[in-house]
């Protein structure tokens, strides 16, 4: 069962599901575990051993409620063609598989490491052979998808570089560290992913120099790095998505992205505002944001926390922004060891991200945020487990 986890976590549900044989097998896999994890849960919500396990219980529950009953409400009260309420079910599914993770503290990074290579491997070669101004995608939906995909597989490496001993191993390291970087300046163009990645360097330095002296020496020499690779490229910067604010225009007049981000979080909140009172309080059910716009029918507000407002109202947005806080704490409470470092740095990406995207309606970043901060908290849950019996 782990195994099978472990490939479902780090490769199977990435892929992207706009090709139909991935599809099927992202799906096959998901249907799978869920029914052997769903058994688990529903075994140990009678025997739960103490209070962590029963708060954890208590909160995968009230998210599956604050999810499925604006979705329920509007899947049988309102007719809309767009609406899908499979994509709820779907999240849902992932429930009993988060629960699995943190109870039986499984530690599933290494498979999460080990098919990076994969993925890297796909969008070198795509950067190779790009036309024009296409993004790179790898084996993913979207490029900002992949993206934030990098985002979280640099945390792990951050971790692994921290907790290792050997020289040589961190140098390989912050070598496919800075690899990744380069994808997303010159492959993906995810800004926002660019500039939480540089605000986790900042942070994870910060914590470094403030404990010890090797942390204040590889920081320099990654910064170094860093540096000598801008001075390089330089030229090449300029010129990239991310740097350049007009870069894929493709006629006169287009808006960048970030203008069109506003005026799409306008008519969402436009829409909000005339909702019924009760539907601001519980929201109009899972990934029903993108239909109510009629400026903007069908595509994504690229505001998670405004999507939430939406989707779920105020009882949702005042819980996903409670949770977020909880688990910053938590993380920042013990930053110097395993499986806290890479939480907290995890859910200041998810921070930061929310604001220009939606990170939770894609199934591939849905994936890679939500069962990294399950693998990360049944980490701290094992470390505290064991000093318990020590």
């Amino acid at each position: 069962m782990v195994i099978l986890l472990g490939i479902f976590y780090g490769f199977i549900s990435l892929l992207n599901p706009e090709i139909m044989s991935f599809y099927f097998l992202k799906y096959i896999f998901l249907a799978t575990i869920f029914y052997f994890t769903m058994l688990v849960f529903l075994k140990k919500i009678s025997a739960l051993r103490n209070k962590f396990e029963k708060n954890v219980m208590v909160i995968l529950v009230g998210i599956t409620l604050l999810i499925m009953i604006p979705t329920v409400i509007y899947w049988f009260f309102y007719n809309n063609t767009g609406f899908e309420v499979s994509k709820a079910l779907r999240v849902i599914m992932y429930i009993p598989i988060i629960f699995y993770i943190i109870i039986n503290k499984l530690d599933l990074r290494r498979y999460f490491i080990l098919f990076s290579y994969i993925f890297t491997f796909v969008a070198v070669y795509q950067m190779l052979n790009i036309d024009g101004e296409e993004r790179v995608l790898s084996l993913f939906n979207h490029s900002n998808f992949y993206s934030i995909y990098i985002v979280v597989l640099i945390i792990f490496l951050l971790e692994k570089i921290h907790f290792s001993t050997q020289f040589k191993n961190k140098i390989y390291i912050i070598s496919y560290i800075l690899l990744n970087i380069i994808i997303i300046l010159f492959g993906t163009g995810s800004r926002t992913s660019f500039i939480v990645i540089m605000f986790l360097l900042i942070v994870y330095f910060f914590f470094n120099i403030r404990n010890k002296l090797s942390g204040i020496i590889y920081s320099f020499v990654f910064l170094a790095v860093g540096v000598l690779v801008f001075i390089i490229f330089k030229d090449s910067l300029t010129q990239t998505r991310i740097f350049d604010m007009s870069y894929g225009y493709q006629y006169y007049g287009q808006e960048n992205s970030f203008v069109w981000r506003l005026k799409r979080w306008h008519y969402a909140i436009e829409a909000w505002a005339n909702m019924p009172f009760m539907t601001k309080l519980i929201g109009t059910g899972w990934e029903t944001a993108s239909i109510l716009s009629r400026d903007y029918y069908g595509m994504a507000i690229h505001n998670e926390y405004l999507r939430i407002l939406i989707e779920l109202g105020f009882i949702g947005v005042f819980g996903f922004i409670f949770l977020l806080g909880k688990l910053l704490m938590m993380g920042l409470k013990c930053f110097d060891k395993e499986g806290y470092m890479s939480l907290a740095l995890i859910t200041i990406m998810v921070i930061v991200s929310a604001f220009t995207e939606n990170i939770f309606i894609a199934s591939e970043s849905f994936s890679a945020i939500i069962l990294s901060v399950s693998v990360c908290v049944g980490i701290i849950y094992k470390n505290a487990s064991e000093k318990k019996t020590s």
